[in-house]
């Protein structure tokens, strides 16, 4: 198989402030009472103080683990929490010790308990988000679980609402932010399960913080522990629920956790908790909305006055009504209700969607605008002499962008990315943040300048306007997707931020009236509007995910959001979010599937009228069917069809230049360099104009042209593209960005095809260490672990180069969203060198296995499916089934025959094997057609890309074929001495083929002249 030559692939405690404030465990401190506290609160509190009272204190400067004690700051149901002194970083954390399970019946339960325990307090270590407190460490001390936690300074939500009345805005935006922790430990698999105003923290600056994940989780089946406080009997529950029945009031139960704590607190409890089931996000997203609600009106939705009162309450569904006179928006509370409804299936389907109908819309302040622009046109006189107050609806743009990006929510992201710990973090958020800061300055200026068309120069119809802020609030969702996305980064996210960023649908078309007013226009009822929103908002989750490269995932929510937007009849939307699915299967390796997926969102898009989509769309296709397909004609067709939509789009510089750079691509692939180079410097030159030299795109480029200069043998031109990609990724990320591996490894490539093998070894093993330190195990080492293999086997280090392609294959197999072409192609690589080590019954298990995926990327005739299944005929050959070689090797020629025009020197291969299996089979004088064949194919091959390495198999079997048949002994003879010198002596198994040559030279010479087969 052809391999790719190029892989482009603690603040200190602040005076007058409270306690309780001061560490993660406030919320179990007592403090002011709500303002809808009850006997409920007292209840509950008595009970955790029953738990309190069982973990044994902690004196200051004891130590745990090496953390020394400073002084105790709060407790609760789950543990107890100490101010403490981390010497190895000098810092102030806080540690929280774990409630021992005092009721468990055995050792062997408490121990299996604990270890419940801790895995999960590892599992929340793991989870980085600047609206969730951090974990630094877990361990364990004696038999109790401990977390090392940051020390944050400030309020509990609850002391926060107590201290001064709050506006439905300001708790808006603090729920909202506490609402971005919760779905961030949900996008990571964690629960909460005890959501409430206690575990949330505002800190001095406005950082919201949630606490207290997840550890007082239930088993999947429930255990039940007596609890004798007369308040903890839910039978009026139970009896609203008639799911199941307790015991009588000397016997009553309820469903608590295996380490004896209620799951959950009471108040803020989905039914299903009540009921004793698991909770799952559903669950965190009713104990939200429940916290929302009673910041919002200073009352909870659900009364009780004791927990059976309350429990019957909640299973029923039954909300008490507002207090009247509060300023809460209908379309607030309509949100919050839904959190609220007792069927999990019936709430929002996540956090995230929830969080996005809690963000007013464009259409609430379209109408407002509307009222307005019919005020104007009856007073237009005097409303024109009136600026100052007809143009107030275009003051608030910022205000637009506010909750999604500022500098506190940068500041933030940059802590996360710094938190990280990877080593060009800093740099790499630099950038990126400049970037979105030039991004949301654009998107005000667009905001301002569509508001200010209608409502203050009035030259911009109200149908205008609408289609002009549904484009931009378009971007606005897709923001808000990457931003959130940034606050809990991984090393993915880091290493792809500029990507991210760039990836973002550019402002100015949302001004570009024409193509507006010329897609087909958002149907007008509010249900299929709203679900038009949600789709769109699905679709910058799949971005996101897209970006984190979790691709199987992303695939599967595109596919289910496509066919969700063919039902709604609004074709812009399904094509918009098809190419987006298509990318993703290209990236998964399915080819195939990405090329039907792109042919439909070029019928949506035309459907839809969207010209500009259609042309990105066939931009895709030029690659999808010249690269990965192979089939060039057709990609230089596609090009056409796709320039011309540019065009009937109204001309855009950068998809023009991205069009070129497929372009360069297939003319380079079709040996047309003289076309292919300066296409892709025009190219280059265009993009680095419009989107600065340190674009994704640019680095394509850089690449690409290397590769069109590697092909004409340019090796410096070669190099130097690559070294000024290099350059401008250290200049702006540092030399320890992964990017700046990828590059080594496009370099080592081109030492190897110059012939300087120690230099490509060294930039191969650096790409490797790069990779290794800042992302180990992801599937990028893989590339570099593969190319060090290849670099390996020019130098003849076979062995080390089997361990490379192993390691390379285990990591793209382990990965979360496998690449099903860079597993086939690393398998045929492994398979290859196996044969050449004489393990052919190794090499036909993983070509089979390369052969079978190859399948279902490309179907059988694509020249990689090709490659690998006569390579499979070669080994069945090698592996002493010359029957089974030829029937595989007819089937393969047939294809060949059918791929390749007459005289096609990618013929000879084919050929070769089956002039070989004749032999095999004790047919000497059937072998003799298909090689004189094959070598005559060979002899017309253009002479720098002539595989001399086929020549000398093909000479070799003909020799020996007509010694077999007692022909023309001279010049078997002459064919053994060239296949000889022929061999490619970089190649696995050239001493045994020189060793077998030679043995059937001296055998040759040692037989009597005209002795042989009759």
């Amino acid at each position: 198989m052809t391999r790719d030559p190029l892989h482009t692939g603690s603040a200190d405690d602040g005076p007058g402030r409270e306690a309780s404030a001061r560490a993660v465990a406030a919320s179990s401190t007592k403090g002011p009472a709500t303002r809808s506290g009850n006997d409920l609160d007292d209840s509950w509190g008595d009970l955790e103080a029953e738990a309190e009272a069982e973990v044994e204190g902690l004196q200051p400067g004891a130590s745990v683990a090496r953390y020394m004690i400073l002084e105790r700051v709060g407790a609760g149901a789950m543990g107890v929490v100490y101010a403490a002194y981390d010497p190895g970083l000098d810092r102030k954390v806080a540690l929280k010790l774990l409630r021992p399970d005092r009721r468990a019946g055995d050792p062997a339960s408490a121990e299996s308990k604990r270890a419940r325990l801790f895995r999960e307090a590892k599992a929340l270590a793991r989870l980085s988000h600047p609206n969730v407190v951090a974990i630094h460490d877990v361990g364990l001390y004696g038999d109790q679980v401990f977390l090392a936690m940051e020390f944050v300074e400030g309020l509990t939500l609850k002391r926060w609402l107590a201290e001064a009345p709050r506006s439905w805005q300001q708790v808006l935006d603090v729920m909202r932010r506490a609402g971005a922790g919760l779905s961030a430990a949900h996008e990571a698999g964690l629960v909460h399960r005890d959501f409430k105003p206690e575990n949330v923290l505002i800190s001095p600056d406005g950082r919201v913080r949630v606490l207290d994940f997840g550890l007082a989780r239930a088993e999947d089946k429930g255990s039940t522990v007596d609890l004798e406080r007369s308040d903890a009997r839910v039978a009026a529950a139970l009896e609203a629920s008639r799911s199941r029945q307790l015991e009588s009031a000397s016997g009553e139960t309820l469903a608590l956790t295996s380490t004896g704590a209620l799951v959950g607190t009471p108040a803020y409890m989905s039914p299903e908790q009540h009921m004793g089931e698991p909770a799952d996000a559903r669950s965190d997203q009713f104990s939200l909305c429940v916290s929302t609600y009673e910041a919002l009106y200073g009352a909870r939705p659900f009364a009780g006055e004791n927990l059976s009162g309350l429990a019957f309450n909640v299973i029923s569904g039954r909300i008490a009504p507002p207090p009247p006179g509060t300023a809460v928006p209908p379309w607030l509370r309509k949100a919050v209700l839904r959190g609220l409804r007792v069927d999990p299936k019936e709430r929002f389907p996540s956090v995230a969607a929830l969080l996005s109908a809690m963000t007013p819309v464009t259409n609430r302040v379209r109408r407002r605008w509307l009222w307005a622009a019919a005020a104007l046109a009856l007073v237009v006189g005097v409303a024109l002499g009136r600026g100052a107050s007809t143009d107030a609806p275009c003051r608030d743009a910022s205000d637009r962008l506010a909750s999604i990006w500022n500098p506190t929510v940068a500041a933030e992201i940059a802590a996360s990315f710094q938190g990280t710990g990877l080593p060009y973090a800093a740099n790499t958020w630099k950038t990126a943040e400049a970037l979105l800061d030039d991004y949301a300055k654009r998107w005000i200026d667009g905001y301002t300048s569509a508001c200010e068309a209608t409502h203050v120069r009035g030259d911009q119809s109200p149908d205008l306007l609408d289609r002009r802020m549904l484009c931009l609030d378009r971007r606005r969702t897709e923001l808000r997707a990457l931003t959130e996305a940034f606050a809990s980064p991984d090393e993915t996210i880091v290493e792809h931020a500029r990507e991210g960023v760039a990836a973002l649908a550019p402002v100015e078309p949302c001004g570009d009236q024409e193509a507006l007013l010329a897609v087909v226009p958002l149907p007008t009822d509010p249900e299929t509007r709203a679900r038009v929103q949600e789709l769109r908002e699905q679709l910058a989750e799949v971005r996101v995910l897209d970006l984190r490269g979790k691709w199987r995932v992303a695939l599967e929510r595109g596919v289910r959001a496509a066919s969700d937007a063919d039902a709604l009849a609004y074709p812009p939307l399904a094509a918009e979010i098809r190419v987006a699915v298509a990318i993703l299967q290209h990236q998964l390796g399915r080819s195939l599937d990405a090329e039907a997926t792109l042919r439909v969102a070029i019928r949506q898009a035309a459907e839809g009228r969207s010209d500009a989509l259609a042309a990105r769309a066939w931009i895709e296709l030029v690659f999808v069917t010249g690269i990965l397909r192979n089939q060039y004609d057709l990609a230089i067709l596609t090009g056409q069809a796709a320039a011309a939509m540019i065009a009937r789009a109204g001309g855009d510089d950068v998809l023009s230049a991205h069009l070129d750079l497929h372009r360069a691509f297939v003319l380079d692939r079709m040996n047309r360099p003289d076309e292919a180079d300066p296409l892709l410097r025009g190219a280059l030159a265009t993009l680095e104009r419009e989107l600065g030299e340190d674009h994704p795109l640019v680095h394509r480029g850089l690449t690409g042209l290397s590769l069109i200069e590697l092909h004409q043998g340019e090796f410096a031109a070669a190099e130097a593209a690559l070294e000024r990609s290099r350059e401008i990724i250290e200049r702006v990320s540092g030399a320890e960005h992964p990017g700046v591996a990828a590059v080594l490894t496009n370099l080592a490539n081109v030492a190897t095809e110059k012939g300087d093998l120690a230099r490509a070894h060294e930039l191969a093993q650096q790409a490797v260490k790069i990779r290794e330190r800042v992302t180990p195990n992801h599937p990028s080492l893989a590339s570099a672990l593969t190319e060090l293999a290849r670099v390996e086997e020019e130098l003849g280090r076979f062995e080390d180069a089997e361990t490379r392609y192993e390691r390379a294959l285990a990591i793209l197999q382990a990965s979360e969203s496998p690449n099903a072409l860079k597993i086939s192609v690393t398998l045929n690589n492994l398979g290859t060198l196996e044969l050449g080590l004489d393990r052919p019954d190794h090499a036909l298990t993983h070509f089979r296995d390369a052969h079978a995926a190859l399948v279902s990327i490309h179907g059988v005739e694509h020249p990689q499916t090709l490659t690998v299944d006569l390579n499979v005929a070669e080994a069945l050959l090698r592996s002493g089934d010359p029957a089974g070689a030829l029937e595989r090797e007819e089937g393969v020629r047939r294809l060949y025959e059918a791929a390749y025009d007459d005289g096609a020197p990618e013929r000879a291969e084919p050929l070769t094997l089956l002039g070989e299996i004749e032999l095999a089979l004790g047919e000497p004088d059937r072998a003799i057609t298909p090689l004189e064949e094959a070598l005559s194919l060979i002899a017309r091959d253009d002479p720098d890309t002539l595989d001399t390495d086929l020549q000398s198999r093909a000479r070799f079997a003909l020799a020996r074929a007509l010694v077999a048949l007692g022909r023309d002994l001279p010049r078997a003879r002459e064919l053994a001495v060239a296949a000889g010198e022929g061999v490619d002596s970089r190649r696995p198994g050239a001493e045994r083929r020189r060793a077998q040559q030679q043995a059937f030279l001296d055998a040759l010479a040692a037989q009597p002249e005209g002795r042989g087969r009759r």
